[in-house]
């Protein structure tokens, strides 16, 4: 093999080593993150939507209707 078709193996090798070390981090810092119960999770998901129901348009929906950003836009101008 040629100078140059060797050194671009290295390169992708580094390359690859590089990625692998970097999932190797990833998952070293997800395996220290603190494990909470599902019951303990969901009864603060719980606790959350019901203190902040007031204010969720997706619940009480919008007090106008143009207010709603989702809304379905009629176009401005038309050609006969």
């Amino acid at each position: 093999m040629s100078l140059l078709t060797d050194m671009r193996m290295n390169k992708k090798l580094e390359e690859a080593v590089r990625r692998e070390r970097e999932m190797v981090e990833q998952l070293r810092i997800e395996a220290k993150a603190k494990r909470l119960p599902l019951s303990f999770t969901l009864e603060n998901l719980v606790k959350y939507c019901e203190t902040h129901t007031a204010s969720d348009f997706l619940i009480r929906g919008f007090p106008k209707p143009h207010d709603n950003p989702f809304r379905e836009k009629r176009p401005k101008c038309s050609i006969v």
